[in-house]
């Protein structure tokens, strides 16, 4: 048994110190980070009691997550049509429209947002598919022309970082959550 362990240990510390651990994103960060989200609300993180971090954002408890590329993502698509219509304010009465997705939209969902203990509103990005690994040969990733609402960013939309942000120029926004099928279960 002794020996079994002494083989164990050192493998288990080259595993653990081999990959690169995840930024851990601060309330601060988060705070700012859910502001971009939507600049029309009052938006405060802190952390909980149990020491994990808590948004809120226009009356909603928000948990974001963001898009990143270490594979921890949440993804989904536009489920009906005609479509999806993002808006720029996580309270629907609130929301100005920035841009119609259309259905069938690869997306990735960068936050929820809870009233009440139900899930009612997603902050969905519509990022570049080639960027998710998973994407390659997958049907469920589909990538169609965004119709603007709002003027399009004059930024593309590329990837820049690897903390959950793309740039200003992918289209993103709240949706209301019937309007997204998301992948529970993964990308199958």
């Amino acid at each position: 048994m002794t020996f079994l362990l002494a083989l164990l240990v050192p493998m288990a510390q080259t595993m653990a110190s081999g990959a690169p651990a995840a930024p851990e994103l601060t309330p601060a960060a988060l705070q700012a980070r859910l502001a971009k989200m939507d600049n029309s609300s009052t938006v405060e993180c802190h952390t909980d009691k149990y020491g994990n971090p808590a948004c809120t954002a226009g009356g909603y408890d928000v948990d974001v997550t963001g898009c990143d590329d270490r594979g921890d993502s949440f993804f989904g698509q536009v489920l009906r049509k005609p479509g999806a219509t993002l808006g720029d304010a996580i309270a629907p009465d609130k929301a100005k429209p920035v841009a119609q997705l259309a259905d069938g939209q690869f997306l990735c969902i960068a936050a929820t947002a809870e009233k009440e203990g139900a899930t009612t509103r997603l902050y969905v990005e519509a990022l570049p598919i080639e960027r998710v690994a998973a994407c390659k040969g997958n049907h469920l990733c589909a990538s169609h022309a965004v119709q603007w609402i709002a003027p399009k960013p004059a930024d593309e939309c590329k990837w820049i970082g690897h903390d959950g942000d793309f740039s200003g120029g992918c289209a993103a926004g709240w949706v209301d959550e019937d309007k997204v099928e998301q992948f529970s279960m993964g990308m199958h």
